[in-house]
């Protein structure tokens, strides 16, 4: 009896302990959520974008062909690409990211500003959006049913897919560091399918329709995107200051992400800006 209650003394304990690591993670999140308002941040963006067709890389030895056998390839394999506007595209982004730092209560300087950013001497950051890559390709989807628990119908599927892949560069001029930051978004054609079991003689037929993908679709990513980017960035930020403030003998803090449409902090592991290596 005695090993009973000394067991559910000590789970208490933990709870206990678990419960007021999180409480000190949440309260650090509120702190910097309110004292956090007014950094500058100097937001540089880049020219061009990077298209790569990854379907090209999937030709055996395409790099050791003529220039002019390349792009006659590349125009026959190349649905969206071409017709992306960088300017239109980067000028998106930009603006989102832009606005919803904003929102955030960061003050936003330009490069047009550089010289009055380099003059403040308070806590700011340079955020540059160094690199956007679209990249283009097909994936194999296996939409599948099963009937009476163990048979099963497939049919494959090649689906259009373009990639949005980010790169930051943030620097911390309170300490003079610099991170490398990731991120990489996606849209696809939009499959529709069903399998169908007759009744009467068991046999099965397959009906879809594909909502193919358009240069829309990219444009709209491009938004959705450079918000969630922001969101990210700014909880990338948050998880810092937890971290160079909390106790020393919380080895691993909980990682927090913060809606600035509810208020809400929630833990959050698995969506983040991915730290490169330099």
């Amino acid at each position: 009896m005695k090993n009973k209650y000394s067991g559910i003394f000590l789970l208490t304990i933990l709870l206990g302990l678990i419960l007021q690591s999180c409480s000190v993670e949440r309260q650090l999140a509120k702190d910097f959520i309110k004292n956090k308002r007014n950094i500058p941040v100097l937001f540089q963006s880049i020219e061009k974008l990077i298209l790569t067709n990854e379907k090209l890389k999937k030709i055996q030895d395409f790099d050791k062909l003529s220039i002019e056998k390349q792009d006659s390839i590349w125009n026959s394999n190349t649905l969206y690409l071409d017709s992306i506007n960088d300017i239109i595209l980067i000028n998106k982004i930009y603006n989102q990211i832009r606005n919803s730092l904003i929102e955030l209560g960061f003050i936003i300087y330009s490069s047009d500003s550089i010289e009055k950013f380099q003059q403040l001497t308070q806590e700011k950051y340079l955020l540059n959006l160094a690199q956007i890559e679209v990249s283009e390709d097909i994936y194999n989807y296996r939409d599948q049913e099963t009937f009476f628990n163990n048979l099963t119908y497939y049919q494959d599927h090649n689906l259009n897919i373009i990639n949005l892949n980010y790169w930051f560069e943030l620097t911390d001029y309170t300490n003079n560091s610099t991170k490398v930051l990731y991120n990489t978004f996606s849209t696809s054609d939009i499959l529709n399918g069903r399998f169908t079991m007759n009744p009467d003689d068991y046999t099965v037929s397959y009906n879809y329709k594909i909502k193919s993908l358009n240069s829309e679709d990219i444009y709209k990513l491009a938004l959705t995107s450079g918000k969630k980017n922001t969101t990210l960035l700014y909880d990338y930020l948050m998880n810092t200051y937890i971290r160079q403030n909390i106790s020393p003998y919380y080895l691993n803090p909980k990682y927090f992400s913060y809606d600035i449409n509810t208020g809400f902090l929630y833990q959050s592991e698995d969506e983040k800006l991915t730290i490169l290596e330099q």
